[in-house]
């Protein structure tokens, strides 16, 4: 979190950007695309944000 703050990021995109980082790594193991794209889908909503 701190590397991203000390690039200028805001700090709810720094966090964001984390959650989703993470939230992706599970995702990817799904072999399913649309359940694939579903579920990136429903954490972008969730957190609120375009990546």
């Amino acid at each position: 979190m701190f590397y991203l703050l000390t690039r200028g990021l805001p700090p709810t995109l720094a966090k964001n950007l984390l959650t989703y980082g993470f939230a992706e790594e599970v995702i990817n193991k799904i072999e399913i695309d649309a359940i694939k794209a579903e579920l990136d889908a429903m954490v972008l909503n969730r957190l609120g944000t375009e990546i």
